[in-house]
């Protein structure tokens, strides 16, 4: 029996390109808003790649195993600590609950390994660069309970790209980043808004205790803030540190 191979679409590269050249510029940005961009480029790439990721082709046997064809890779749970400094309150801490949904983006074509070949080949006529590890598009969502200054909840949901790149057969490194929208039933001096912008990255390293589960710690460092739609805008930058169990599907 052939093994199944997806071929990537002309269409997902190019309306990629499309995209990230298309963007609207601002005649004057500072760090804050060239960060909210470039976590902007992030979210429309990954949302195209999954609408267009349907439009692929096949070769080889149709007998393929049907969950061998399935983008959704894993569900991950998160829990832990994180804490904030504000200007004149008591320290900004949370007990993180976080829901992790990932998709496999090297399915897709568009992963690492994918990138870096396709760049290898059309500029370097494919010197037999192998790049190895995974890539992964993650939605998250949260229900996190702030414990100081006050007792409040956040709700939200973030998009992510991940990289994971396995040491061993059990050990796999990884980083990520990406962003999302928040609301807080905290008031705090530094927002002007309850309902904020989450841009943010993280490394972590996962050990696989089976073959369809795995134990994971994380740090990310998180920043909030309401892109100045409304003053005062300070922000309130978390470290997050975090432990989490992920379910291989």
């Amino acid at each position: 029996m052939k093994k199944t191979k997806v071929i990537p679409n002309p269409l997902i590269k190019g309306s990629i390109l499309i995209l990230i050249f298309s963007l609207n510029r601002r005649e004057k940005q500072n760090g804050v808003w060239s960060l909210f961009n470039g976590i902007g480029i992030i979210i429309r790439v990954m949302i195209l790649a999954v609408i267009f990721s349907g439009y692929t082709s096949h070769a080889g046997s149709a007998e393929e195993p049907k969950k061998n064809a399935s983008f959704y890779k894993s569900f991950s749970y998160f829990t832990g600590f994180a804490k904030g400094e504000l200007n004149i309150e008591e320290d900004y801490k949370i007990i993180p609950s976080i829901f992790r949904f990932a998709f496999d983006m090297d399915k897709m074509g568009i992963g690492a390994a994918d990138i870096t070949e396709s760049i290898a080949t059309k500029f370097f006529s494919n010197p037999g660069l192998e790049v190895k590890g995974e890539t992964e598009f993650l939605i998250e969502t949260f229900i996190n309970g702030i414990i100081s200054p006050d007792s409040n909840i956040e709700v939200g949901f973030e998009l992510l790209v991940k990289y994971a790149y396995p040491v061993t057969e059990r050990i796999n490194p990884y980083f990520f980043s990406g962003g999302g929208v928040i609301f807080m039933t905290q008031h705090t001096d530094e927002q002007s808004t309850q309902y904020n912008f989450i841009p943010q990255m993280g490394a972590g390293i996962s050990y696989d205790l089976r073959e369809d589960l795995s134990l994971d710690l994380e740090y990310r460092y998180r920043h909030l803030s309401n892109a100045n739609r409304k003053l005062p805008n300070e922000g309130i930058n978390v470290n997050m540190f975090l432990i989490g169990t992920t379910w291989k599907y």
